[in-house]
């Protein structure tokens, strides 16, 4: 999706849902051309420092939750990432 939008067109009229310095940026936001709104969580990677955006259930309230969610957690607290 990203290489056809580009993340302008991806985040353009996105709704700020939750930030964490930890967890990332959480956003609702409707693609073109759909009805759906879809959630989507902003990372960056601790070593590389590149920054991927995951598609999360429109669910999630914070980014903490949506963080948990993409490892199948339901625990929240990350102590330490391997």
């Amino acid at each position: 999706m990203l290489e056809i939008k580009g993340y302008d067109e991806l985040f353009q009229g996105a709704e700020l849902l939750d930030k964490s310095k930890k967890d990332g940026e959480l956003y609702l936001t409707a693609l073109q051309d759909e009805d759906e709104k879809i959630a989507i969580l902003k990372v960056k990677d601790a070593s590389t420092k590149r920054e991927y955006v995951l598609r999360v259930p429109p669910t999630c309230k914070t980014a903490m939750e949506a963080r948990a969610w993409t490892f199948d957690e339901e625990d929240t607290d990350f102590e330490k990432e391997t």
